[in-house]
């Protein structure tokens, strides 16, 4: 693993890049940029195809969060009846996830799920998030990891571009790019 540190104009860059993977020839690069002005963190992972034809590979950004937080979605606003016929929001749910386990709190505006130690199932949940963010709450702090929504994407696990998970040890914050 190549790893290089610059610092300029109050930012401190840190770029990790992983040697080309022999079996599939994909590189993955994390670049990392805090402003020591503000409270303020950048993250911009790469998959960088270093065969001869073209793949198409979307990159998954995972990011793994302390024990008993919640993660935050936002949903579509809410439309009644006479508002709107047509759907607005896309659920992909894993067949490992039950919809009334104690951890989910489903809102108009929010669909939260928060981590418990002592569950003993899992749960995650995928959707499509046109707001570009999904968040992280935790002892009065919240974490707000955003992404780019393009309404012209092909995304991945049935068109999802967040995915939430939780188990017994984290939660997931999960953000998928387009292919």
């Amino acid at each position: 693993m190549n790893n290089k540190f610059e610092f300029y104009n109050n930012l401190f860059n840190y770029l990790l890049t992983q040697d080309t993977e022999k079996m599939i020839g994909m590189q993955k690069e994390i670049e990392i940029k805090l402003d020591s002005e503000k409270n303020n963190v950048a993250i911009l992972h790469r998959v960088i195809n270093r065969i001869l034809w073209d793949v198409e590979i979307p990159p998954w950004a995972l990011k793994v969060m302390n024990l008993k937080g919640r993660a935050i979605v936002p949903q579509e606003p809410y439309k009644s009846r006479e508002e709107s016929l047509t759907p607005i929001r896309l659920l992909v749910l894993w067949g490992y996830t039950n919809i009334d386990d104690h951890r989910w709190i489903w809102g108009k505006k929010y669909i939260q799920l928060k981590q418990d130690p002592n569950a003993k199932t899992r749960q995650k949940l995928g959707i499509l998030n046109t707001h570009g963010w999904v968040a992280y709450y935790l002892n009065g702090e919240l974490f707000i990891k955003r992404c780019k929504y393009n309404p012209k994407a092909i995304y991945t696990d049935f068109g999802v571009n967040i995915e939430i998970y939780t188990d017994s040890d984290i939660v997931g914050v999960e953000t998928l790019g387009e292919f």
